[in-house]
């Protein structure tokens, strides 16, 4: 269903919400269109459907706004967050409007990672440090560093097609074999092998997600390191 607007159709008044990435994680870095982001809101006010953002990989910055949301268009109701919110240490959360808030009583909702006292301290800070807007001004500024320095190995390498993502969550799709090793895995092993660490999304995308600290040097040194390690792999196709 993810951006078909037609699927949409399907949703009535039997429906309580609609959950999504507007920014895919694990999925492969699609984002919602435009098109996409205007007929939920349209359907979800027409039916009194919640339309839940899940920020837990998107959010807090890593796109160059606090949320991916703000850049795609959509307005949600409910917003799940996790992962970046105290720095690594176990914290997590779900924004929630008043009307939803209304509903919840004593004994009915639950967490594993609330708010602890030493938690939710580092997360005041983080709090404090992403929203700064010369913090998201430099996540802006080394995110369209990366997609220029990306777009330039998929000009270089035919088995390279597509650059995927927002600010310092992108991602690289390369050719995929179903029936073979895929390239995937051997770039996977190569990069690490020479100190970089990258990641999978979906089956055929190599997905980035560095700090949101990362300096234009690393992020230099970080492609030098995958162009290598395509250059490679470029003698096999």
């Amino acid at each position: 269903m993810y951006n078909d607007v037609k699927a949409l159709s399907r949703i009535d008044g039997t429906f309580a919400a609609v959950l999504l990435e507007p920014l895919q994680g694990e999925g492969g870095l699609d984002r919602i269109t435009p098109a996409f982001a205007a007929a939920l809101q349209e359907i979800g006010k027409k039916h009194d459907v919640l339309i839940i953002a899940d920020e837990i990989q998107g959010g807090y910055g890593r796109t160059g706004t606090f949320f991916a949301w703000q850049q795609l268009g959509l307005v949600p109701d409910i917003v799940t967050l996790a992962k970046p919110m105290a720095g690594g240490l176990p914290l997590s959360a779900t924004l929630i409007p008043a009307k939803v808030n209304d509903q919840v009583h004593v004994g009915d909702h639950g967490t594993t990672f609330g708010g602890g006292p030493v938690t939710t301290a580092v997360g005041n800070k983080v709090f404090d440090i992403i929203t700064d807007p010369k913090f998201l001004e430099t996540v802006v500024k080394r995110g369209k560093q990366f997609e220029r320095l990306l777009k330039a190995l998929k000009k270089d390498f035919p088995f390279a097609s597509e650059v995927k993502g927002l600010g310092l969550l992108r991602g690289l799709r390369l050719k995929h074999d179903p029936g073979k090793k895929t390239l995937m895995n051997d770039v996977i092993a190569s990069c690490q092998a020479r100190g970089l660490l990258v990641l999978r999304a979906g089956t055929d995308i190599l997905r980035f997600a560095p700090p949101l600290t990362v300096t234009k040097k690393d992020l230099d040194e970080a492609l030098e390191i995958l162009r290598a390690v395509l250059t490679e792999k470029a003698k096999e196709f």
